[in-house]
């Protein structure tokens, strides 16, 4: 904590930073220290990694919808970027985990939202893991409202994509265990 605020201090003085990049190493601070309100209010700015880190932080407290509208907002700044799609999508997944999480038809909706997003960060980033994992996982989540044909359709789909989960990332646990559950 006390090298963060070193640090800090350097970047406050520092010259060539704008006041963006300055509020966003302040919200980062912020949200290390455990001040998540105050982190909000710093990453508030138009610098891209500090909408990033903002839809994190709305991850971590668990308020998915304000999470999943900084990653829009983050993919109207940049489309292109592989990570903010894998962002919106693992809100989408962190949020079907939530027993709260909306009616049938609105799950099912998420589901397919985030499918497609995991599906658009692994056209920019064929190798990203946690996007195979993501989609696999939700392709779960979607057999289970499905009919009998179209359900082994959608779990050969979600196995494939934990396959390649297990494939890239030797030995991780999560993508092992989501796989079995398929099997």
């Amino acid at each position: 904590s006390a090298r963060l605020d070193e640090d800090l201090a350097a970047i406050r003085t520092g010259e060539g930073l704008s006041d963006a990049e300055r509020a966003c190493a302040e919200g980062l601070r912020l949200w290390l220290k455990g001040d998540a309100a105050g982190a909000r209010a710093k990453l508030s700015s138009t610098l891209d990694e500090a909408v990033e880190a903002l839809a994190e932080i709305e991850m971590d407290a668990a308020r998915y919808d304000a999470a999943r509208k900084s990653w829009s907002e983050a993919l109207a700044r940049d489309p292109g970027y592989a990570g903010n799609w894998l962002g919106r999508a693992d809100t989408i997944w962190r949020r079907l985990l939530d027993p709260h999480g909306g009616n049938r038809n609105e799950r099912l909706a998420l589901v397919k939202a985030g499918e497609q997003d995991a599906g658009e960060a692994l056209k920019r980033a064929p190798a990203l893991v946690h996007a195979w994992k993501v989609r696999g996982v939700l392709r779960l989540n979607r057999s289970q409202f499905e009919e009998k044909g179209s359900m082994i359709a959608t779990l050969s789909d979600a196995l494939h994509d934990l396959d390649e989960a297990v494939r890239l990332a030797q030995g991780d646990d999560e993508a092992l265990l989501w796989r079995a559950s398929v099997e």
